[in-house]
């Protein structure tokens, strides 16, 4: 049998609620309270324990005299006591003091097996202000027989340069834990690993620290901007804690700045290989009417992709500022020389200011918000090939096996496709109409534009100036040595082509051994157009080139300076100007030997080469004079000859003139065997006289000819003495 205090009549019951006995009986018998019968009457006594938990509390509290309407010192005086919780009397004058003694008798009244007991004992202690966790130290204070109060209050120690106090803690100790706290950047250690490590370093040093909730408590004292600062650092303070700044766009005119910047294409395709590849967009936006200009889709892009954009551009008119960020492709040699190109074209253009985004803080950019707009049009269109990396592992996977499944199916758009669905998005948002935009609203982007430049034009220039400029230079090949002309070739030797090509024209033979230079279009290497260098003999230079009709500065009307083609040492820099163009040449590569009809072309491009050179041999020979006759001194063997020579003549001629009195014919072998016998009549007579053999002179008489008209060889001989 239970003790009296563990059981409650129905009466004690209902003066501590405040309500009937009769209503006390009622409510047992349905909740079936355990009791038992005390008298013949049938009144009975309830456990205490079978009561519900509320009834139970105002029980407890009622048997050590707390009351709702009771607050005094005395009444918590004599609590204290049946309690056994240790707190001066004097103490209890103090309201906070006194808060914190009900608020403990109230939590030790909870009933310990009573479901919900943690919930309420939180409520109990919100009610007074405190949370559970103080509630809790103070009852485990309460059982463990300390006093409830500390009689020295401890003020703790202040922390200046911190502005923080910590209590628990020895200062050296609270350093520790804020070194600790700190310096977990890069690790992201658990804070229960922080605080055993400082606990560890602690005990060493014979240092006092609290535990680990007060450590808690400490690392809740630094403010949620340090700890970002700590973790995401300056650019983590411009994303979470610093406000962003609005801009208006109106502030500018059409043109004034064109931002720029490279997107990565979350969606595969098939390139001409039939590799897997994804596309780099690189686009420029007007900030002021946010329309996209010169997008290049390429598979990855580089210097001459943002040069290409930036001169489809340009083509819509002459920026005022350019802003990129500082990636390599943005800042090369190649880019700084159109910039300075088109800085220099003419009076009628001004200086094209760069601007810098800051390093790793992207949301300065107008443009990534543009960004943001078009992957979600991107999306909208439904093309297949989504492959931008998720937060869920297994949303990866099944993404991945879903793109590999594409692939197999060759449901992957090529690679023409896809750059045609992404220039149609872009299209599709030029066109755009913008709302809540205010003065913009209801207008499309191309709108805007075409509207404020009526009213102020913007400078542009024509298509062949700027596919001209687009035309990267090469001055040098890959040993820094100038480029030079041999066997009517050059040997271009780039990195971005990663091989040695070899260009051919006919003209390049008049320049060999000549120092030339070379633009070429990356995108299209099959031909090269070759330029004089001041280096060159030929120093003319074509009026369209030297500024003249004033389309420019310098010497070559495209940059400043005396090259106006940028800066660097790689065939782009300043120094090694381009002058009159000399030739196109095309690609000389190698052929197959077997296939005759490429060996019989190549061949007949030699003989071509070879043709025109000596045709241009001829022209520079010096005309041929007419030889006047001379009279000369014959020599006696000679006069012999001709005499005994015409003598036969006319006696054969005579013959001649009988045979074709009768035949009619003319018998010219009998001419030639009379010149060979009085040659060699000549011969003997020269060896027995001392005299050198005659020689014959294809070269005809001038005087007048002997009776038959014929005209005979002029026979000379040589005797060392001249004629």
């Amino acid at each position: 049998m239970m003790a009296d205090n563990d059981m409650v009549t129905a009466r004690q019951i209902a003066d501590v609620i405040g309500k009937s006995v009769q209503f006390i009986n009622r409510i047992a018998s349905n909740e079936g309270w355990r009791a038992e019968v005390i008298n013949k009457r049938g009144d009975r006594r309830f456990y205490l324990e079978s009561l519900p938990p509320e009834i139970q509390e105002k029980i407890m509290l009622d048997r050590v005299g707390i009351r709702d309407d009771e607050e005094s010192v005395e009444a918590y005086a004599e609590a204290a006591q049946r309690l056994n919780i240790i707190v001066p009397p004097e103490r209890l004058k103090d309201p906070k003091v006194a808060g914190k003694f009900r608020m403990v008798c109230e939590c030790l009244a909870v009933p310990a097996g009573a479901r919900g007991r943690r919930e309420r004992i939180r409520q109990i202690a919100e009610s007074f202000g405190y949370n559970v966790g103080s509630a809790y130290r103070l009852i485990d204070r309460v059982k463990n027989g300390k006093e409830l109060i500390n009689g020295s209050k401890n003020h703790g120690h202040r922390i200046e340069s911190l502005g923080i106090t910590v209590r628990a803690w020895a200062p050296e100790a609270a350093h520790m834990a804020i070194e600790e706290i700190m310096s977990n950047r890069r690790s992201h250690a658990e804070k229960l690993t922080l605080y055993e490590r400082v606990r560890d370093r602690a005990k060493a040093q014979g240092l006092a620290f609290g535990c680990y909730e007060s450590f808690l408590s400490l690392h809740k004292k630094i403010s949620g901007s340090i700890l970002t600062y700590r973790d995401k650092g300056i650019h983590g303070l411009r994303e979470d804690i610093v406000p962003a700044i609005q801009r208006d766009h109106t502030a500018y005119r059409p043109m004034e700045c064109l931002v720029g910047d490279q997107h990565k294409a979350d969606y595969y395709c098939v390139d001409y290989t039939g590799n897997v590849v994804t596309l780099e967009l690189f686009c420029w936006l007007d900030f002021r009417t946010q329309m996209a200009f010169g997008a290049i889709a390429y598979k990855h892009y580089n210097r001459y992709t943002v040069g290409q954009a930036l001169i489809n551009a340009v083509r819509w008119g002459m920026p005022a500022q350019v802003y990129t960020d500082w990636g390599k492709p943005e800042e090369s040699n190649y880019t700084n020389q159109l910039i300075d190109q088109l800085s220099g074209l003419g009076v009628m253009c001004r200086d094209i200011r760069r601007v810098h985004a800051k390093v790793r803080h992207p949301q300065a950019k107008p443009i990534e918000p543009y960004f943001g707009r078009l992957d979600k049009c991107i999306k909208n269109t439904g093309i297949p090939g989504y492959c931008k990396r998720l937060h869920d592992d297994r949303e990866n996977e099944l993404q991945q096996k879903e793109i590999k499944e594409l692939e197999r199916e060759h449901k992957l758009l090529s690679i023409d496709e896809m750059t045609d669905a992404l220039f149609d998005v872009i299209e599709e948002r030029n066109d755009h109409i913008f709302k809540n935009r205010g003065v913009d609203n209801g207008k499309s982007p191309r709108q805007i534009y075409y509207e404020e430049t009526r009213q102020m034009p913007v400078t542009t220039l024509s298509d062949d100036v700027l596919d001209y400029i687009f035309l990267p230079v090469i001055s040098t090949n890959g040993n820094k040595q100038p480029l030079t002309v041999k066997r009517s070739q050059v040997k271009i030797r780039h990195e971005y082509f990663k091989r040695v090509l070899t260009y051919y024209s006919p003209e390049l033979s008049d320049y060999n051994g000549a120092e030339v230079s070379v633009r070429f279009n990356p995108f299209e290497p099959s031909r090269v157009w070759i330029f004089a260098t001041d280096t060159h003999r030929h120093r003319q230079m074509d009026s369209r080139l030297r500024g003249n009709d004033g389309v420019g500065r310098g010497n070559d009307g495209v940059g400043r300076g005396n090259d106006g083609v940028g800066r660097g040492n790689d065939g782009v820099g300043r120094g090694m100007a381009t002058g009159r163009l000399l030739c196109v040449a095309e690609e000389w590569g190698m052929i197959n030997p077997k296939n005759m009809d490429q060996v019989s072309d190549r061949i007949a491009t030699q003989e071509r080469l070879i043709k025109r050179v000596r045709e241009k041999y001829q022209l520079w020979l010096p005309d041929k004079p007419v030889k006047e006759n001379k009279v000369r001194v014959l020599h006696p063997l000679e006069r012999e000859a001709r005499a005994y020579t015409q003598s036969k003549e006319e006696s054969e001629n005579r013959k001649e003139e009988k045979a074709r009195a009768v035949a009619g014919l003319g018998d010219i072998r009998l001419l030639t065997t009379q010149l060979e016998d009085g040659r060699q009549t000549l011969e003997d007579r020269g060896q027995r006289t001392g005299y050198r053999p005659l020689t014959f002179e294809n070269r005809a008489d001038t005087r007048p000819a002997p009776t038959g008209g014929r005209t005979f060889l002029n026979l000379t001989i040589d005797d060392g003495r001249g004629e």
